[in-house]
């Protein structure tokens, strides 16, 4: 499978994971939520391209 197709796999996914709202009703969505993976000891232009990103 090409990333491509992974990509579009991970993409339905994504949209179509249900939240709740304030009022606990289901809504469509992720809702903003996603993990971030980075390496622990990562090489100054990783912290770099991190910084700019907005990620400390």
């Amino acid at each position: 499978m090409s990333k491509l197709a992974n990509r579009g796999h991970f993409e339905n996914i994504w949209l179509r994971t249900k939240r709740h709202d304030e009022k606990s009703q289901v809504k469509n969505g992720s809702g903003g939520v996603y993990y971030l993976y980075f390496p622990v000891n990562s090489a100054p232009t990783q912290h770099r391209v991190l910084r700019e990103l907005g990620i400390r």
